[in-house]
C-alpha cells in the first residue's frame, strides 16, 4: 500500500517543474523577505547608533557650552572682584590724600599763626623802640627848648 501511495504522490517530470515553480516562488519570496528583514534590522541598528551618537554629541556640546558659560561667569566675577579691589584702593588713596591735605592745611595754618604772632611781637618791639626813640628825641628836643629858653 505504501508503494501505491508513493506512486500517487510522486509526480511526473512535467509536474516536478510546475511544482518547483509553485514552491520556489513563495520560497524565494520568503528568502527575499528574510534578506529584506535582515537589511532592515541592520538599518535599524545603524539608525539607533546614529541617534545615540547624535545624542552624545549634543550632550557633549551642551557640556562644553555649560563649561564655557561657567568660565565666562568666573572671569566676570574675577573682573568684578578686581574692580571692587581697585575701587577700594582708590577710595583709600582718596582718604590718604585728603588726610595729607588736611595735615598740610593744618601745618600752614599753624605756620601762619606763628608768623602772625612773631609779626605782632616784632611790631610791638618796633613800636616800643619807636616810642622809646621818639620819647628820647622828644625829650632831647624839649631839653633843647628848655635850654634855649633859659
Amino acid at each position: 500500500m505504501e508503494d501505491v501511495a508513493y506512486s500517487t504522490r510522486r509526480p511526473g517530470a512535467s509536474e516536478t517543474g510546475a511544482r518547483d515553480a509553485v514552491v520556489s516562488a513563495p520560497q524565494k519570496a520568503v528568502e527575499t523577505d528574510g534578506t529584506q528583514v535582515g537589511s532592515w534590522r541592520k538599518s535599524i541598528v545603524s539608525l539607533r547608533q546614529q541617534i545615540i551618537d547624535a545624542q552624545e554629541a549634543e550632550v557633549n556640546h551642551r557640556l562644553a557650552e555649560k563649561a564655557g558659560l561657567r568660565e565666562e561667569q568666573e572671569r566676570l566675577e574675577a573682573g568684578a572682584e578686581a574692580l571692587r579691589a581697585r575701587e577700594a584702593a582708590a577710595a583709600a588713596e582718596v582718604g590718604r590724600l585728603e588726610a595729607l591735605q588736611r595735615a598740610r592745611v593744618e601745618r600752614e595754618t599753624v605756620k601762619g599763626e606763628e608768623r602772625a604772632r612773631r609779626l605782632v611781637s616784632r611790631t610791638k618791639e618796633i613800636q616800643t623802640f619807636v616810642d622809646a626813640d621818639l620819647l628820647t628825641s622828644l625829650s632831647n628836643s624839649i631839653g633843647d627848648l628848655v635850654l634855649l629858653n633859659c
